[in-house]
């Protein structure tokens, strides 16, 4: 249970109330919504409600948002006119905020570590903190949110205007994996103007590494087993497939060794013989 922020009245205890929708100002530190979380959001609170409020802080008459602000995108595009929110203080100092939104989003599920660097960095330059103090305020070392910011200054200035507005984090922390810059910036425009998918990205990434490794043209190979089945593979995934057969090789050695009954060595012999003929 999220208990009131530091420097917060004794006497203040968090309200659940209902809050018009468009009253609501956005977050101090914000985020790239994810399309597809906030979809599946829209079509459960359209289906069951709202579950559970989003959380805001009061702001003189109003309310500004700390978390949920994928809930809060799905009940705007529900044409709902409230929400359900939870105050947790009211005209809380901006440091105390914006660590709160970090705090909460920092352990999220699909949150990257350029996620957390982005937050950290608007977090240092909306409040001037020191290190130390962002440290003692969101839970993290001093050298974890070092470490968090360096990230942030390893991306290109040209790529860091880009994020969260138009590039996704996600999709920034992919685009890193490409270690010459000229390249990353280049594949970060392409990825906004063509609004590339992550799948999109990746397999242009995997484009991108082949051309450097200095690979043939990828093609698709057939292989036929004793067995008679067969797979086709590529050039861009041999490495992925001769990890999974050398596991399934060590396997098969341990069935041997093992003696383990050969309902299970047929499970394991499938996945690379297709149906094995019956043990004779």
């Amino acid at each position: 249970m999220l208990q009131p922020p530091p420097k917060q009245p004794a006497n203040y205890v968090p309200v659940i109330l209902m809050a018009a929708v468009f009253g609501i100002e956005p977050p101090l530190i914000q985020r790239t919504e994810d399309d597809a979380n906030r979809e599946s959001i829209r079509k459960s609170m359209a289906r069951d409600g709202q579950h559970f409020p989003i959380i805001v802080v009061k702001v003189g008459a109003g309310y500004r948002l700390v978390d949920g602000q994928h809930r809060l995108a799905a009940a705007i595009s529900l044409g709902w006119k409230e929400i359900q929110v939870r105050v947790i203080g009211e005209d809380l100092p901006r440091l105390v905020e914006m660590s709160l939104i970090l705090s909460l989003n920092r352990n999220r599920k699909g949150a990257s570590p350029i996620d957390q660097a982005i937050m950290l960095n608007q977090l240092k330059e909306a409040t001037g903190s020191t290190v130390l103090q962002i440290a003692e305020q969101v839970g993290m070392s001093p050298a974890a949110v070092q470490r968090s910011l360096d990230i942030h200054n390893r991306i290109p200035a040209e790529i860091r205007v880009l994020i969260p507005s138009k590039l996704a984090p996600s999709k920034a922390s992919l685009i890193a994996q490409i270690k010459d810059v000229p390249t990353q910036i280049k594949l970060a425009q392409m990825v906004v103007d063509q609004n590339l998918s992550r799948e999109m990205l990746l397999a242009e990434i995997q484009e991108i590494k082949r051309r450097k490794r200095g690979d043939k043209k990828a093609k698709p190979v057939t292989v036929k087993t004793k067995a008679g089945s067969i797979y086709t593979f590529t050039t861009a995934n041999i490495d992925v497939m001769v990890t999974e057969l050398n596991a399934l090789i060590a396997a098969c050695k341990k069935i041997a060794l093992d003696g383990l009954p050969w309902t299970v060595t047929q499970a394991i012999l499938s996945k690379v013989e297709g149906d094995p003929a019956p043990k004779k």
